[in-house]
C-alpha cells in the first residue's frame, strides 16, 4: 500500500457537539452539603449530537494543508458506511479506501495500532475527545473538548503532527511505518 497521512477520527466529541446548558440547582445537593442556596451547575444538554459547521471547516483545513486521508474510529463506524453523512455535513471526501478500524477492541487504541499494523503511513494523529485506550498514542492524540469539538487553535497543532513526524523520518526518506 502507499504511505499516507492518517487521521483517525472520532465524530463525537470532534465534529459533532452537544451543548451544555446550565440549571439552577441546590448548592452542595449533589454532596450532601444540604445548603438550600442555589448555584448554577452545568449539565449536558438532551438534544442529540449534531455535525457542526466550524469543526467541519478546521478538519478540512487540515485535509487540504496536509492532503491526510482519514479513518473512522468513531462508533459511528458500527452504524455503517457514514462517510455519505459526513460529506453531506460538509466534511471533504479524502477517506483512505480502508476507511474504518476494525471494531474488535479491547479498545479503540488497540483497534488503531492493528490498522497502523496493515498499513504504511508516513505520519497519523489520532482526533478524540476520549484519552481512555489511547495511551499508545498519547504523542499523536489530539484531545478535544467534547462540548465544541475542533477548534481552530487545533488546527495548527494537527498539522504540526502530520508533517513533522514526516519531516524527522530518515534522511534516505525512508517514512516510518508505524505498527503495535
Amino acid at each position: 500500500m502507499g504511505q499516507d497521512r492518517i487521521i483517525f477520527l472520532d465524530i463525537d466529541g470532534v465534529l459533532a457537539t452537544r451543548p451544555m446548558v446550565a440549571r439552577a440547582t441546590p448548592r452542595g445537593a449533589r454532596f450532601g452539603l444540604g445548603s438550600a442556596r442555589r448555584m448554577m451547575l452545568p449539565l449536558l444538554s438532551r438534544q442529540p449530537r449534531t455535525l457542526r459547521a466550524r469543526p467541519i471547516t478546521f478538519l478540512n483545513q487540515i485535509l487540504a494543508a496536509t492532503g491526510a486521508r482519514m479513518v473512522i474510529s468513531s462508533s459511528w463506524r458500527l452504524e455503517g458506511d457514514c462517510r455519505s453523512q459526513l460529506i453531506e455535513a460538509g466534511v471533504t471526501d479524502r477517506f483512505h479506501s480502508d476507511w474504518a478500524t476494525d471494531a474488535d477492541g479491547p479498545s479503540r487504541g488497540d483497534e488503531i495500532a492493528r490498522w497502523l499494523g496493515v498499513h504504511r503511513a508516513n505520519s497519523y494523529v489520532v482526533l478524540d475527545d476520549w484519552p481512555h485506550g489511547l495511551e499508545k498514542h498519547r504523542i499523536q492524540h489530539m484531545r478535544t473538548d467534547f462540548r465544541i469539538g475542533l477548534t481552530a487553535a487545533d488546527v495548527g497543532t494537527v498539522i504540526g503532527l502530520l508533517i513533522g513526524a514526516q519531516q524527522r523520518a530518515d534522511p534516505g526518506n525512508i517514512a516510518p511505518t508505524f505498527s503495535q
